[in-house]
């Protein structure tokens, strides 16, 4: 099949290499008549002439039909590859969307449980999001969004995958990573986005909860562990990280 980049000015190029070969025969069926001293069987000249003037038009009229599909194909899977592109990503702030947390976490369980290896999730909701909002502006508040995202991809490791959840909370996939050690990111995260000045109009600051993915847990079970213990973090006082205890012992913050 056509690739998508391919130009259709490369199917032009040989459209036209296909119609100069017609008239090439054209001219050498013409010169072997001039040239030719014996009488022929008027049928064959008949046949010769109708294969030429006939098949080989109708030979070029379906090549270009086909190079026209192949044009067509290419475009329709462009199109097809961008709108899968898009149903994967964040408008706002250019990051993959909960969409794609959904297929990335079915992706990191599997292989925590080929390779036997912790995976941890951390949530962030930027703090006091909604009196940014009022005060002074959604235009403020996408930039904040738009900031932090990219404060998130700059402070992580490429293995390290970040969505945007939806509204101001954004979520993070840790692989290989125990739960000390991701309260550690966390925590050194929460301090870059205090320090950032995301906004010139006031400080911004995250709250945080992190839980480790227990054997058989669910991607909603271990969501609401992490947002258990996010609400204890903003209950607690804002701006700190909690650590959620596995399932059934309840959630609190854990200093190293």
């Amino acid at each position: 099949p056509l690739h998508p980049t391919t130009r259709p000015n490369q199917i032009h190029m040989k459209q036209r290499g296909t119609l100069l070969f017609w008239a090439l025969n054209a001219g050498m069926l013409i010169l072997f008549f001039i040239l030719n001293v014996q009488p022929m069987d008027p049928n064959i000249i008949e046949d010769l002439v109708l294969a030429h003037i006939v098949g080989h038009p109708i030979i070029i009229f379906m090549a270009a039909g086909f190079a026209r599909l192949r044009v067509a194909y290419g475009r329709a899977m462009a199109r097809s590859e961008d709108l899968e592109t898009m149903a994967l990503e964040d408008a706002l702030t250019g990051i993959r969307n909960r969409r794609a947390y959904g297929m990335a976490f079915k992706r990191a369980r599997a292989r925590s449980l080929r390779k036997r290896s912790p995976v941890c999730l951390l949530l962030v909701d930027i703090d006091h999001f909604k009196a940014v909002n009022d005060e002074l502006g959604h235009s403020v508040g996408d930039h904040a969004l738009r900031a932090l995202a990219g404060l998130l991809l700059s402070d992580l490791r490429d293995s390290d995958e970040v969505f945007r959840y939806g509204g101001e909370e954004f979520v993070i996939l840790l692989e290989d990573t125990p739960l000390q050690v991701a309260w550690e990111v966390g925590d050194r995260i929460r301090k870059h986005i205090q320090q950032a000045k995301l906004i010139h109009e006031r400080e911004i600051t995250a709250s945080m909860g992190v839980a480790e993915l227990a054997e058989q847990e669910s991607e909603q079970e271990l969501f609401e562990r992490a947002d258990a213990a996010l609400y204890e973090a903003k209950r607690t006082g804002r701006n700190r990280v909690c650590i959620a205890r596995p399932a059934g012992e309840g959630s609190v913050e854990l200093q190293p």
